[in-house]
Parts: C-alpha cells; structure tokens; sequence
C-alpha cells in the first residue's frame, strides 16, 4: 500500500486548514514526455485538523496540489514556477509532509487623472515578477491578468498567490475621446 500523510497548515502563523482539498497527479517521465495521471478518486479532504491521508494505487514520483477556502491553489513546496514532487518507491511506500498552503491575496485600486477624476474604461495588467536566482541574471514576469476600470476608476484582482506584482495602466483620457470625435 502507497500513502501520502500529513497535515496542510497556513503559511500565515501555520494553523491547520480544515476541509482543505488535495490533488495527487501521477507524472510518468517515460519517452521524454511528462505525461501525468490523476489517482482513481483523485481528491482527498482534510479533516478538521487539517490532517490528510491518501492511499495511492503504485509507487512513481506523484504531484500533490492543494487549495481550500481563502487560499490560493498551489503544488506542493511551490516556489514561483517549480514544485517538489513526492517519490514513493517499494523500499518507501508512504511518507509524512506538512503541506503549507500561502492565502489568496487581493489587490485592488482606482485609476484616476490628473485632476484626481476616475478614469473610466482603462486597461489594468497584472504582471507577475519572480526575482533573480542562481540561474537568472535579471528579474523575469509573466502576465497574469487584465481587467478594466469601472465608471469609478476602480479594478480588483482576486485570488492570488502571494508574491510580487506590477500593474501597467493603459488609459485614453475622456477629452482625447471627445476632441477625435468631433474631428470624425
């Protein structure tokens, strides 16, 4: 019998996260492909303890994910865009692990002129930023998400995975709009 136990707790002071949902993906690396195969009844719950256990249909290097209630979705150990997978193997048929499981974050604001007006209708991107490793001489990012500002300037993005943004603001100001109206 293969098993992965353990308890999923928060990155914010490491309490247990009840009624947490975990995902076990089997990757199979053969023929230079990383193919992966989810597990027969393929999510597993924690209990109000946070505590989890899944037994697995066969040894291989298996993916866990995680998500719950005011968290964001994550693999196990993930930093930025990699993860650690859990190998079970016959000498190890089961291990114990602490999941930590980081809060969704918000981030939210108003788009305004210089007369301090909201501005309507403008383009807000979210732009993720991982910094500089080992491996990097400079800073990479990767779009996230856009949205546009409503009839107070405001956008929102939801959900995130805590880490480092920046926002770029596209906007065409309402006289700009009004002046190339009147040339048409």
């Amino acid at each position: 019998e293969f098993r992965i136990t353990g308890t999923l707790v928060s990155s914010a002071g490491g309490l247990p996260i009840a009624h947490g949902h975990l995902v076990p993906t089997l990757v199979d690396r053969g023929s230079n492909a990383r193919r992966r195969f989810p597990a027969p009844g393929a999510e597993f719950d924690t209990d109000e303890r946070g505590r989890f256990s899944m037994v697995l249909p066969s040894a291989g290097l298996w993916n866990l994910s995680a998500s719950a209630r005011g968290f964001a979705r994550q693999a196990y150990m993930e930093q930025e865009a990699f993860s650690t997978g859990v190998v079970l193997t016959k000498q190890t048929p089961a291990i114990e692990l602490r999941f930590v499981l980081s809060p969704e974050a918000d981030i939210s604001g108003v788009v305004v002129d210089e007369a301090g007006e909201p501005v309507r209708r403008a383009q807000v991107s979210l732009v993720a930023v991982y910094q500089t490793g080992p491996d990097r001489d400079e800073a990479t990012t990767t779009a996230r998400a856009g949205a546009m500002t409503d009839d107070r300037g405001m956008y929102e993005f939801a959900g995130l995975r805590a880490g480092s943004y920046r926002l770029c603001v596209q906007a065409q100001p309402w006289y700009a709009v009004a002046a190339g109206s009147l040339h048409a």
